[in-house]
């Protein structure tokens, strides 16, 4: 029996220094600009070697299908152009799967929360709110401490105010690029 502790001991040891070993943070935080359906200032944060808070700020339009009623009866459905001025804070879990000599590609999985005001022609000074998925793919280059990053948001949204809510299906596409340090 003592014959197999020390290979079981050398096993453990080794299955746990190897992941900790190679996970390491790309970087501690970046900051920098958000293009594509939201558009503005993007600040990023590892809180682990593997978990990251991304907040993102800015101005985004959503295009939305809605359906009036008037006494429990469909009368009309207008398409409708949305712009809402959007805090969105997202937790993510990231992972490297591709590292070369100039850079590293992760991917990255994880959730948030979307908290705004609305302006359209059908909804006027409405308050925004709604939850989204997030994912996609961050190349950290190490030349420039730059890094760039798609990812692609569906959720769910609430437009509301004192007399109406609105729920819609919310999704954004973005290419983000950070100056990291």
């Amino acid at each position: 029996m003592k014959q197999f502790i020390k290979p079981l001991l050398l096993a453990i040891l080794l299955v746990t220094i190897v992941p900790i070993a190679s996970a390491y943070r790309p970087y501690n935080m970046s900051a920098g600009i958000n293009l594509g359906s939201l558009q503005g200032v993007s600040y990023k944060m590892f809180v682990t070697d593997r978990f990251a808070f991304q907040a993102d700020f800015g101005g985004k339009i959503s295009f939305m299908r809605i359906n009036s009623y008037h006494n429990d009866q469909y009368t009309m459905h207008v398409n409708e152009t949305n712009w809402a001025l959007v805090l969105n804070p997202n937790g993510m879990y990231e992972q490297n799967f591709l590292t070369t000599s100039s850079a590293s590609l992760y991917w990255f999985a994880g959730g948030g929360l979307s908290i705004g005001y609305s302006f359209s022609n059908h909804f006027r000074n409405t308050g925004q709110f709604g939850v989204n998925a997030i994912g996609g793919m961050e190349s950290a280059f190490f030349a420039v401490p730059l890094t760039l990053q798609i990812d692609f948001r569906p959720g769910y949204g609430m437009l509301f105010s004192n007399n109406i809510t609105h729920n819609f299906f919310d999704w954004s596409l973005n290419l983000s690029l950070r100056y990291y340090f």
